[in-house]
């Protein structure tokens, strides 16, 4: 059988009924295969660096996709753009942890230090529908904890722009 180029549409049209998108670590998977055999409806996608993106904008999606992409080998902010009806964004991190902080992150983890620059890209102009993010991160208890938390500067910045960020380990809806 013949491939046939995707539509030339703009990539914004693509994801623009997802409701929902989760980052965490994902595998460069084929994500033109489910374009290729004429998939209704995907569930859950990951996103590579090697995935293609013009692809992606042709692919059907559930209202509460999951998308999956590992932050460095992918562009989060590329990805939120496709996401023009984003609710809702659950933020999870993979990767080994100390034993003490196995459950949730921990506040001053040098690796999370790259979320800072997708945190504060986030708005209601671009994504006029989101108003949570849920992240995986543990929360200051005491004045000093606040005043040195990394999450807290970032949790006001995302309130005054109308985003509440929550703390859970597992995304509502997104198990």
């Amino acid at each position: 059988e013949k491939y046939h180029s995707p539509p030339t549409e703009p990539v914004s049209n693509g994801l623009a009924g997802t409701a929902t998108a989760s980052s965490t670590t994902a595998t460069p998977n084929h994500a033109t295969i489910p374009s290729t055999i004429g998939a209704p409806a995907l569930a859950h996608i990951p996103i590579g660096p090697l995935t293609p993106f013009r692809a992606l904008k042709v692919l059907h999606f559930e209202p509460s996709v999951k998308l999956k992409f590992k932050k460095g080998e992918v562009s989060a902010t590329a990805v939120l753009e496709m996401c023009t009806s984003l609710t809702t964004l659950c933020v999870r991190e993979r990767k080994p942890v100390r034993l003490s902080d196995a459950v949730l992150w921990s506040t001053q983890i040098q690796a999370m230090r790259p979320w800072g620059a997708i945190l504060s890209s986030l708005d209601q102009v671009k994504l006029p529908q989101f108003s949570e993010l849920y992240m995986g991160c543990r929360w200051p208890t005491d004045e000093r904890a606040i005043a040195g938390s990394f999450w807290v500067p970032y949790a006001e910045e995302l309130l005054e722009k109308g985003i509440e960020m929550r703390i859970a380990r597992i995304c509502p809806g997104l198990q």
